[in-house]
């Protein structure tokens, strides 16, 4: 009993503590809220919307050599404890055939494919050893089209071009004025009134790379946001302190993109090449969005 006592007296301490600190937490909550209440508000930024359009890949990475590994296991764990398929059982039931027909000729020679055949029902002269023998022989003739995981665009290391990096993701990146400078960056266009973000960005994208791109935007909500400060000099010119960019994701379909006005260069590049063309900060929120992961 005089245990419980002298422990319930050691919570009381402590309680007051927390209390006392939970107060004070208050009164510098509410000084804080007070203050930001009464500062005026004299900061401006404009909106823009950016679209990062995606080229998704058009073959399989290769494997590493952990999945090398697991591939085979599993392969080994799967033929050993399978049934068999209907090609297998099609298998043991021309050998039966083959040794009965062996048996009812009084031959002591095997017979031969041919000579199985000959001796089989007409739906039934294809044995599955033939039709082994004509998948191994498509097997020979088939070639990946264009002969080589690497495309001429690879060797030619054309950034411009969609027929390269074909095992990975590539993105859109092109060279647009902003004020008085040029700047690698994603396509981006500023916000107009009556209409929302997405709409902004499906607008940039067509007046920024042309009519012919088709793409498919995925969600209203945008993926990224990126806050841009101006220089002293663009801000008293400007009257703006600088943007307020929303990223939204979009994936390419098909066409090309148009030189015009508003950009002077594009490249279709991957996760890794898109750092040395993006500015560090500008790279550092896009890398938050963007994965060769798919």
């Amino acid at each position: 009993m005089a245990t419980i006592v002298r422990s319930s007296l050691n919570i009381f301490p402590r309680f007051a503590q927390r209390l006392t600190a939970f107060r004070a937490y208050q009164r510098t909550s509410l000084a804080t809220a007070v203050a930001t209440e009464s500062r005026p508000i004299d900061e401006k930024w404009t909106l823009a919307s950016a679209v990062c359009l995606e080229r998704y890949p058009k073959i399989v990475q290769q494997k590493t050599p952990l999945e090398d590994r697991i591939s085979i296991n599993l392969q080994k764990i799967e033929l050993e404890q399978s049934v068999l398929c209907d090609h297998e059982l099609k298998h043991l039931e021309d050998m039966a055939k083959k040794k009965q027909i062996e048996a009812e000729s009084g031959s002591s020679e095997p017979l031969k494919g041919g000579e199985v055949s000959a001796g089989l029902p007409e739906e039934t002269k294809l044995t599955a050893a033939d039709l082994e023998d004509s998948w191994e022989k498509d097997a020979l003739e088939f070639v990946l089209e264009g002969g080589s995981r690497e495309t001429a665009a690879d060797k030619e290391n054309d950034l411009q071009s969609l027929n390269r990096k074909l095992d990975k993701k590539l993105f859109l990146v092109v060279k647009q004025r902003i004020g008085d400078y040029e700047h690698w960056m994603l396509p981006q266009g500023d916000h107009q009134q009556d209409e929302s973000m997405r709409e902004t960005a499906e607008r940039t994208l067509r007046e920024t790379c042309g009519d012919s791109i088709q793409s498919r935007f995925l969600g209203n909500a945008p993926c990224g946001f990126y806050r841009e400060k101006l220089s002293k000099t663009l801000q008293e010119k400007l009257c703006v302190n600088g943007n307020k960019v929303f990223f939204f994701r979009a994936e390419f379909n098909q066409g090309s993109v148009i030189v015009s006005d508003r950009i002077t260069d594009y490249k279709w590049l991957t996760v890794e090449e898109m750092a040395d063309y993006l500015e560090p900060d500008y790279y550092k929120k896009c890398k938050m969005f963007v994965s060769d992961l798919w």
